[in-house]
């Protein structure tokens, strides 16, 4: 599982000495959390996180028309390859207590791959695993069902097809 495969396609830039408040705009305009911070010819230089302007900026007593994006984002960026497996990039952002990572093929920047899309794999994953769990009950329990089960059930559509009946107290 490449992180390429999953990552979010085309991720929205900043030039490093655009001010905060221009940067607060594009993540609103483009309803994203972060935006990759770049410089001459595309150059990664950082992230910058809504979080990193609600920290570093507004919380603080100085003008916000004053500040750029240089001076409140991350860096040096921590990115992954775009044929990094996933595994990895869980780790990673374990380890280095970030969100999102920006994926890179061929030295340029390609995605970004955030702990939102990590999620939803890992709840794609969980609900096939339930249905085939399901589905295994459904044939097992199909086999040693009564005469009279089947009858009254015959597709083992009920809520209660695949499992077992309680016992009498």
């Amino acid at each position: 599982m490449d992180v390429g495969k999953y990552c979010t396609p085309d991720p929205v830039t900043i030039h490093v000495d655009a001010s905060v408040r221009e940067a607060a705009q594009r993540m609103r305009d483009e309803g994203v959390g972060c935006l990759v911070v770049i410089e001459r010819a595309d150059e990664l230089v950082g992230i910058v996180t809504d979080r990193d302007l609600a920290t570093r900026v507004v919380a603080k007593p100085e003008p916000i028309r004053e500040v750029r994006v240089g001076q409140v984002m991350s860096a040096p960026v921590i990115c992954l390859d775009a044929e990094d497996p996933l595994d990895l990039a869980c780790e990673t952002m374990r380890t280095r207590g970030v969100r999102r990572l920006p994926v890179i093929a061929r030295q340029r920047l390609v995605g970004i791959l955030a702990l939102d899309d990590v999620l939803g794999l890992l709840a794609q994953g969980l609900d096939e695993l339930r249905w085939q769990r399901l589905e295994k009950n459904r044939r097992c329990s199909g086999r040693t069902r009564s005469a009279t089960e089947s009858r009254s059930d015959p597709a083992g559509t009920s809520p209660s097809a695949g499992y077992p009946e309680a016992s009498p107290r």
